[in-house]
């Protein structure tokens, strides 16, 4: 599927098109090599190549394998081969595309049929076992197709708040290799949290007119570097009634993500376990709960954006507090608190149409708010006594905010 759809699409539509060699095993026929003497040269290369350089040739009695690059050579055959194919997706093929020439890397081998099957079997194991794929972090530092990747190294070196003068893997303001955050850490949040948020943060309605899907829209860089630069603008001054609206988001980072924020200790310290400093919250809860408010707004103005964006100042975002104390902040066997690992998603998803709620997004009738009560409290390992407490807090919190 994926070479039908995806490989021949890049095919199709990109011009620079480029494919490492196809690895082609060759079984029967009589292949022959005949070396080909190279003229003498100053430099010594031609020594270098005697008995290595000529023409390899076959009697048309093999048959040939494919044992890396079976998709490539299937997007080939589809582009070519297949109109039906071509139609459903809406590409052509390209002008010349038949004619162009690929590196071919060609296998020979002798010996008897389990000989030659063990050796095959073995050579396309390691070409595709130890393929080690690559990194998010390094996809997004070096895509220069997708527009989020473009625009989240943009922000990281001109935006004031995440730029750094020194290397990447040293930048105490955002984490640049893994997701996840350690307690202490002086990072904001990771690059990929960072990515994932600019999805967000930008989904408007008429961006997402413009884009389509999300993930075929990545594939290809836009044609106007104009529009590139309009979507960074747009970008920045999101960014910056966010952090206008949310004083918090400025607090420093090295003591909002403790575990034990509510020692005395701790408390003493000026610790704290904040939610906006969590980069799951940061992802799907924040940004997606932001961008509903900026588009329920219909503001472009910065002082409208700001205003739509300070109901999410009213929320506590200590997760101390409900709806994060429990659902998304839990005690393990040794009752300390620890980041929920159990129906993580889920549990996400509850507290996001719960902030959806408390800010006036999500519009619930009586038996929807009790629903979403029960819901709520199933995730809670917590008495009764309790979990109905903290379910009074958000209908308090509910009230003080939409009256």
């Amino acid at each position: 599927t994926r070479a039908k759809t995806d490989i021949v699409k890049f095919l199709a539509n990109r011009k620079d098109r480029f494919f490492s060699s196809i690895v082609v095993a060759a079984r029967d026929g009589s292949p022959s090599f005949q070396t080909v003497n190279l003229e003498k040269d100053s430099l010594g290369f031609v020594e270098d190549m005697e008995g290595h350089f000529g023409l390899l040739r076959f009697d048309g009695g093999q048959s040939y394998y494919a044992l890396d690059g079976q998709h490539r050579v299937t997007a080939i055959q589809t582009l070519l081969n297949d109109a039906q194919q071509r139609d459903r997706l809406g590409v052509t093929i390209p002008e010349g595309f038949a004619n162009e020439t690929i590196s071919v890397i060609i296998m020979t081998t002798s010996g008897s049929k389990e000989e030659w099957k063990k050796k095959y079997r073995r050579l396309f194991s390691s070409l595709n076992r130890y393929a080690k794929p690559v990194d998010k972090d390094t996809v997004i530092a070096m895509d220069e197709d997708d527009l989020f990747a473009i625009l989240t190294r943009r922000m990281v070196a001109q935006y004031p708040f995440f730029q750094w003068e020194g290397d990447a893997i040293t930048n105490e303001k955002l984490q640049c290799k893994g997701k996840n955050i350690k307690e202490g850490s002086p990072h904001f949040t990771s690059l990929q949290t960072l990515y994932a948020m600019n999805i967000e943060l930008l989904k408007s309605a008429a961006n997402e007119a413009k884009w389509g899907k999300v993930d075929d829209f990545k594939r290809n860089r836009p044609e106007n570097e104009d529009d590139i630069d309009s979507w960074f603008d747009e970008l920045v001054e999101v960014w910056d009634s966010l952090f206008e609206a949310i004083p918090a988001l400025n607090n420093d980072p090295s003591f909002m993500r403790t575990n034990r924020a509510d020692e005395e200790e701790s408390i003493a310290a000026g610790h704290q376990n904040n939610a906006l400093f969590r980069p799951i919250v940061q992802e799907l809860v924040l940004a997606k709960v932001a961008r509903n408010l900026l588009n329920h707004a219909n503001t472009n103005t910065k002082s409208g954006m700001v205003k739509a964006l300070s109901k999410l100042n009213l929320i506590s975002w200590n997760m101390y507090d409900a709806p994060w104390a429990h659902l998304i902040l839990t005690k393990n066997e040794r009752d300390n608190w620890t980041i929920a690992s159990d129906d993580r998603a889920k549990r996400i998803q509850v507290a996001e149409e719960i902030i959806l709620w408390l800010v006036g997004q999500l519009e619930l009738e009586d038996d929807e708010i009790l629903e979403q009560r029960e819901i709520y409290k199933s995730y809670l390992n917590i008495s009764p006594e309790e979990a109905n407490e903290l379910w009074d807090s958000l209908l308090k919190k509910h009230k003080d905010i939409n009256g």
